[in-house]
C-alpha cells in the first residue's frame, strides 16, 4: 500500500502525517521503539506517526519500507532535518499491511481496556479484563522486536501485569469456549507458568449485571441524573450511561443531597470525587465503595425547598478543565457507536472492520450485551 504523507516538525515533535486532534477517547495508539503510532478511533486504518527518538525506531523500514524510512530519518535526525516550524516536506511510503494491522491491533486492545463504554443500564457487558491482558501480552510478544525497550514491550508492564492473573488465567484454560482456553493457554505458556492437566469448567456466559437508578425519594426537594466525564474516573468502576449519576436534595434535620453513581460489575468506587452546586452553595465529597456520597449542604430548609433539579448540578470525578480536548456527549456518544460497530462485528453481523478482527474479549462481550 503505497502512500505520499507530510512530515513536519512543529512544537518539537517530528510527525508524519496529519496530526491525530480530539479527546484521549477518540485516539487509539501505540507506543514502539522511538515512535508513537496514533489512530482516530473508526477512522482510516493508516496511523500517524511521530518520531520521539529516530536512532530507536530502526525497525520502521519494515513498517513504511526503506525510502520512506530513510527519509523521515534524514529530516528527523540527519542533514536534511527539518527546522521547528518549518514547511513540512512530502514523504513516499510503503505500508507493511500486515505488520500495520498487528500495531493498530495492539492501540485497539489499549483503547479497549481504557475506554470500552461498559453499562448495565445500556445493556454494554464489560469486557473480561484477565482475558484482555492476556490478549494484550500475546500481542505484544508477536511485537516484540518493534516494542522492545518501550512501555508496551512484553517483557515490560504487560507480562509484569498479565503475572497477577495466573490464577485466573488458569480458571480460564477451563473454559467451555475454544478461543478463551486457546488465549489462557497461551498467556500461560508465555509466563512459563504451567497450564492445569484437569480444571473445573469455567463458564463465560456470566450474567450481565443488572444496573440501574434507584427510585427517587418521593419526599425529596428534588432528584435527578447527570453524566460524568470518563476520563475523571478509574476505567471500569462507573456505569458509562450518560444517565449513571442520579442525586437527591432533602432537608429533614438538615439539608442533604445524596448521590449515587451506578458501578460495572463489583467495581470499588471509594474515593472518587463528588462537586456539586445547590443553589449558589458549593458542596464536595467522595464515593464510597458502593457509590454513594452524602453532602451536606450549607443551606436552611426553608431556602432548598425554593430550589428545583434546575438549581443542582452534580459533577463526578476528577477532571481538569484545562486537560487535553473536550469530553462531551457527543464524543461518548461517538464511543458508544463505535463499540455498538465491534460488537457487531463480534456477533458476525458487519463486515471487517479497519480496526482488525474481533478480540475474545469483544465475543464474550456481545454475547452479554443487549
Amino acid at each position: 500500500m503505497t502512500d505520499r504523507l507530510e512530515f513536519s516538525h512543529v512544537e518539537a515533535l517530528h510527525v508524519l502525517g496529519e496530526p491525530v486532534a480530539g479527546p484521549p477517547p477518540l485516539v487509539q495508539a501505540v507506543q514502539a521503539r522511538g515512535a508513537v503510532l496514533e489512530w482516530q478511533v473508526g477512522g482510516p486504518c493508516f496511523p500517524t506517526l511521530t518520531i520521539t527518538d529516530p536512532a530507536e525506531c530502526d525497525w520502521l523500514w519494515r513498517l513504511i519500507g526503506e525510502r520512506g524510512h530513510a527519509a523521515v530519518i534524514a529530516h528527523a535526525a540527519g542533514p536534511a532535518k527539518l527546522a521547528e516550524g518549518a514547511a513540512a516536506v512530502a514523504v513516499d511510503v510503503e505500508w507493511d499491511g500486515e505488520l500495520l494491522a498487528d500495531l493498530r491491533r495492539m492501540a485497539h486492545g489499549h483503547w479497549l481496556r481504557a475506554w470500552w463504554p461498559a453499562s448495565p443500564i445500556d445493556g454494554v457487558a464489560a469486557l473480561d479484563g484477565v482475558l484482555l491482558h492476556a490478549e494484550l501480552a500475546l500481542s505484544a510478544a508477536d511485537l516484540d522486536d518493534v516494542l522492545a525497550d518501550g512501555a508496551d514491550a512484553v517483557d515490560g508492564p504487560e507480562l509484569a501485569g498479565l503475572r497477577a492473573h495466573a490464577e485466573g488465567l488458569r480458571q480460564r484454560a477451563g473454559s467451555l469456549d475454544p478461543e478463551v482456553r486457546e488465549v489462557a493457554h497461551a498467556a500461560l505458556e508465555l509466563m512459563e507458568e504451567p497450564a492445569p492437566e484437569r480444571s473445573g469448567m469455567w463458564r463465560d456466559d456470566y450474567a450481565l449485571v443488572a444496573g440501574g437508578r434507584r427510585d427517587a425519594d418521593d419526599d425529596a426537594i428534588a432528584a435527578g441524573t447527570a453524566s460524568h466525564e470518563w476520563r475523571g474516573v478509574p476505567a471500569g468502576t462507573l456505569d458509562s450511561s450518560e444517565s449513571a449519576v442520579s442525586w437527591t436534595l432533602d432537608a429533614a434535620e438538615t439539608v442533604e443531597l445524596t448521590v449515587r453513581a451506578a458501578l460495572v460489575g463489583g467495581a470499588d468506587a471509594t474515593g472518587i470525587a463528588v462537586h456539586a452546586t445547590v443553589g449558589d452553595v458549593d458542596v464536595a465529597g467522595r464515593l464510597d465503595a458502593d457509590g454513594v456520597a452524602v453532602l451536606t449542604v450549607d443551606m436552611d430548609a426553608a431556602d432548598a425547598w425554593a430550589l428545583d433539579a434546575n438549581d443542582v448540578d452534580v459533577r463526578v470525578g476528577a477532571v481538569d478543565p484545562a486537560g487535553d480536548g473536550a469530553e462531551t456527549p457527543d464524543v461518548r456518544d461517538r464511543v458508544r457507536d463505535f463499540a455498538a460497530t465491534r460488537l457487531e462485528l463480534a456477533r458476525g453481523t458487519a463486515e471487517a472492520a479497519e480496526s482488525g478482527a474481533a478480540f475474545v474479549v469483544e465475543k464474550l462481550a456481545a454475547r452479554l450485551s443487549r
